[in-house]
């Protein structure tokens, strides 16, 4: 049994909380990327694509890295933010960030959940932020955009010098019946040629989930009695 020093955690609060990078459980090698790259102002960070199986810390990953990018510990929980206005929903809140290195306008993409229409409206959106000293678009769930037939529309913002594309993807397949092997295979080199980093997670072991589940006690002041 679980129980806190004052109250329970909500799962609400469980859900939002993101792990900081020193802390993440993960693949060691693949995490000394990412902080390193978290030190380098993300106008200078090449397009990053991961890849790995469900649970090995992709997003976390990613999401840890804009968090320290961008100067906003509230970016991907914003709505724990006393300065936040209420009347902007999450995703207007995050679109504009001040951060060391000049404003930044970020989009994140959900490859599995949006439609073909929110995210050709999303890249535009990227496209054509002229106010913008850099641009990140973060593409999380690249392989089901790649399933849709969808990698074509992402041409634009992965050849440009002034976006920065991070992306993550469980896997590669597509349902266009009229791809051969061949055609699939070389639509897949196509996409990933895009990127300058293609990387592979793996599940994190044992002790990094301990590492981890430390970490949460602390973090959340947990007693645990069993």
């Amino acid at each position: 049994m679980i129980t806190t020093i004052d109250r329970l955690i909500s799962a609400r609060e469980a859900e939002a909380s993101i792990t900081p990078l020193d802390k993440i459980a993960g693949d060691g090698r693949l995490l000394q990327e990412i902080r390193r790259r978290a030190k380098v102002p993300v106008q200078e960070c090449s397009n990053l694509l991961i890849t790995g199986p469900v649970g090995s810390g992709k997003t976390a990953m990613i999401q840890g890295l804009l968090q320290v990018q961008c100067g906003n510990p509230y970016l991907f929980r914003e709505w724990q933010n006393p300065d936040r206005p209420r009347m902007q929903s999450l995703e207007e809140q995050r679109e504009w960030q001040d951060t060391p290195h000049g404003r930044v306008y970020l989009k994140v993409i959900n490859g599995a959940t949006d439609s073909p229409e929110e995210v050709r409206a999303k890249l535009q959106h990227g496209l054509y932020a002229i106010d913008a000293d850099h641009v990140i678009v973060f593409i999380d769930e690249l392989g089901e955009l790649f399933f849709r037939g969808l990698e074509e529309s992402l041409r634009p913002v992965l050849t440009e010098r002034e976006i920065t594309v991070y992306a993550t993807a469980q896997n590669f397949h597509s349902r266009r019946k009229t791809d051969s092997w061949e055609e699939e295979e070389q639509r897949l080199m196509a996409l990933k040629r895009r990127f300058a980093q293609c990387l592979t997670t793996d599940l994190p072991t044992e002790r990094e989930h301990l590492g981890l589940l430390a970490y949460l006690v602390k973090e959340w002041s947990l007693k645990v009695d069993d």
